[in-house]
């Protein structure tokens, strides 16, 4: 995988290659071809970042033998095709599709641990207005409540699966989740997914 392919990913990739024990029988990686991410995009469909802002989401916690949160929101998001690199930015932020009440599904679990559940992950869904979905999973930190706010998730989406408007859209990028008082009840959040890198570039 290539550098900008890698972009993104670098924070949970070395625990993945770990994971796999990448290298431990004393393989060349580099002499490799492997799959590219060019090689599993659709021909002809621009990259697409997608770009979300929640602000009334509703969680609630489920009694599972792990702790749970289930959380559903409508969110004021942008869904932009790359488009010519020399075009002005602004002009590509004008033409930009907004995607009001998009929605938002996560259901996420604390990940197994001896002390306090800081690592939780989960499915993330995004279905817009037309019916086009992005599915992908949600991984991050959980992190306490602090200066009069409540609790809050630093995270990371890989998106894998998108219909509609959202073909382009796989990729990854950052969550931030920031609740009330608990678990339990309204919270905010901002998703960003950068496409992965293929044959049509980046915007």
């Amino acid at each position: 995988m290539s550098l900008r392919e890698r972009e993104g990913l670098e924070e949970l990739l070395p625990y993945i290659e770990q994971q796999m024990q990448l290298g431990a029988a004393g393989e060349d990686f580099a002499s490799m071809a492997g799959v590219t991410l060019a090689a599993l995009t659709p021909a002809g469909v621009p990259p697409t970042p997608v770009n979300v802002q929640i602000t009334d989401g509703t969680s609630n916690t489920l009694a599972l033998a792990l702790p749970a949160v289930q959380l559903g929101a409508y969110g004021d998001g942008s869904v932009r095709p790359a488009l010519g690199a020399l075009e002005a930015s602004d002009a590509r932020e004008a033409r930009a599709p907004r995607v009001p009440r998009t929605r938002v599904y996560s259901r996420l679990e604390a990940v197994p641990d001896d002390t306090a559940p800081l690592g939780w992950a989960g499915p993330i869904t995004l279905v817009d207005v037309d019916g086009s979905s992005l599915a992908g999973i949600l991984i991050g930190l959980l992190r306490p409540a602090s200066l009069g706010k409540g609790p809050s998730l630093q995270g990371l989406v890989v998106a894998q699966d998108g219909t509609g408007r959202f073909v382009g859209a796989p990729g990854t990028g950052r969550a931030t989740i920031q609740w009330g008082d608990g678990l339990d009840g309204g919270f905010s959040a901002q998703i960003a997914i950068k496409p992965f890198a293929h044959s049509g570039g980046v915007n």
